[in-house]
C-alpha cells in the first residue's frame, strides 16, 4: 500500500480515535487529527504512536463551530508536502445548546456546516483519486415519530423551541447526507474519480456522544432489538478498510451501514430540492460563490 495523507475531525476518541490506531498500523500512513482540544489530540496521538510505532502522526487544532478556525486549518493543510488521500468527517455533538460566535446553532455548526466548509476547502488539496467519509447516522431519521423538513435557514437558526431540542442532532446527520448526495453528483458531473461517502456506526455507548446515563439496560436491550447497536471497536476496524481499501475506492454517493455494506438512507434524504436548496444556503453561510468553487 502506498503512503497515504490521512485528515481526521475528532480523532482523539469514539470512532475517530479507533480508526486512527487501524490506520496506523500501516507505517507508511500519515495521520492528521484535527481536534477542537489540541491537549486531547496530542495525548491520542502519543498514544497511538506508542501503540502502532507509526511515528508520522500528528495534532491540529481545529474547531469545527468557528468557520474562521475551519479556513485557518484548511490554509494549514496547503503547507503539506504530498497531497491529502483521505478527509474522514467525522467530530460530532449531540445535546448541546447554544449559538457559535458565528451566531449559528452549536450542532447545526459543528456537525454539519464545519465539515460542509471543511471538505469544500480541501477539495483541490485532494489526491485524485482522493476519498471523503462523513459519518452520518441512523438517527437522520428518528427510532420513534417522523422528520419533517422545516428548512435549512430554521436549524441554522432556530427558535427557542427549537433550540432545546434534540432533534437538532438528527437534523444535522440529514443535512450531511444531503452533502454527501448532492457534491457527489457535482464530482460526477465534473468528470471526478474523487469519491464521497457516509457512514453509519450505530449508536455507541461507549463513546461519550449522548449521555451515559441513557444507556440503561432497558435501553441497550431496545437498541439491540432494533439494531441499532454500534461498537466503536469494530467501526474503526470497518472504517479503516473503507478509507484504504483499493476494492473499495470506486463506489460514490453510497450510505454505508457499519460492517454490512451500502443500504438506503431515508427517503426524505434523498429529496434532490432539499438537497440543492441546503447547498446553496450553505455556500452563503460560508460565503462561498459557486462561480468560483473547484469541484475537480
Amino acid at each position: 500500500m502506498s503512503e497515504k495523507t490521512i485528515v481526521i475531525t475528532g480523532g482523539n476518541s469514539g470512532l475517530g480515535f479507533q480508526t486512527a490506531l487501524n490506520l496506523a498500523a500501516n507505517l507508511d500512513t500519515h495521520l492528521v487529527l484535527a481536534c477542537r482540544n489540541l491537549e486531547k489530540a496530542e495525548n491520542a496521538c502519543r498514544e497511538i504512536i506508542q501503540t502502532s510505532g507509526n511515528q508520522n502522526i500528528r495534532a491540529a487544532q481545529l474547531d469545527l463551530s468557528s468557520l474562521e478556525s475551519v479556513n485557518r486549518f484548511s490554509q494549514e493543510m496547503k503547507q503539506l508536502s504530498t497531497p491529502i488521500d483521505v478527509l474522514l468527517c467525522n467530530a460530532g455533538i449531540s445535546s448541546q445548546t447554544g449559538r457559535t460566535k458565528d451566531g449559528m446553532d452549536v450542532v447545526f455548526e459543528s456537525n454539519y456546516l464545519g465539515h460542509f466548509l471543511l471538505t469544500l476547502n480541501l477539495l483541490p488539496m485532494l489526491s485524485k483519486p482522493g476519498r471523503i467519509m462523513m459519518i452520518s447516522s441512523d438517527m437522520h431519521f428518528p427510532l420513534f415519530g417522523t422528520l419533517p423538513w422545516i428548512g435549512v435557514e430554521k436549524l441554522a437558526y432556530p427558535d427557542e423551541a427549537l433550540a432545546a431540542d434534540p432533534i437538532r442532532y438528527s437534523y444535522s446527520k440529514l443535512l450531511m447526507l444531503y452533502f454527501v448526495y448532492k457534491l457527489d453528483r457535482e464530482l460526477r458531473a465534473a468528470g471526478s474519480d474523487k469519491t464521497i461517502n457516509a457512514f453509519n456506526p450505530g449508536l455507541m455507548p461507549t463513546t461519550g456522544l449522548l449521555p451515559h446515563e441513557m444507556f440503561t439496560e432497558e435501553y441497550l436491550e431496545m437498541i439491540r432489538h432494533m439494531d441499532q447497536l454500534g461498537v466503536a471497536e469494530e467501526n474503526g476496524v470497518t472504517m479503516a478498510k473503507l478509507l484504504t481499501a483499493e476494492e473499495l475506492g470506486n463506489g460514490s454517493g453510497l450510505y454505508y451501514d457499519r460492517d454490512r455494506g451500502p443500504k438506503a438512507s431515508s427517503e426524505l434524504s434523498y429529496n434532490v430540492n432539499y438537497q440543492e436548496d441546503v447547498w446553496n444556503y450553505s455556500l452563503k453561510l460560508c460565503g462561498i460563490s459557486a462561480d468560483c468553487l473547484t469541484i475537480l
